[in-house]
């Protein structure tokens, strides 16, 4: 889950910099499904929901040079993130 911090970001800026992520991710192998949410309730609100073959899949993708380059693009951009494993 992530929360956009309004005072920085809007929500556009916000799916335009989550679109090619989420793009790229899909095409990596072990991807099963990676899906963009944003929330009825806040327009800060966000939930990429991902599911992978296996832990390593997971571990791979953390590592991509499109997801490296999110991390890096939006730092400071999130008021709070969680992660949740099922």
């Amino acid at each position: 889950y992530l929360t956009v911090n309004g005072g920085l970001v809007n929500g556009y800026e916000c799916r335009a910099a989550l679109t090619p992520l989420v793009n790229a991710s899909r095409q990596e192998p072990g991807c099963l499904g990676y899906r963009l949410h944003q929330s009825l309730e806040s327009p800060h609100g966000w939930m990429i929901h991902e599911e992978w073959e296996s832990d390593a899949a997971l571990s791979a993708h953390q590592q991509q040079p499109h997801f490296l380059a999110f991390v890096a693009n939006t730092r400071g951009w999130f008021a709070s993130t969680s992660v949740r494993r099922y």
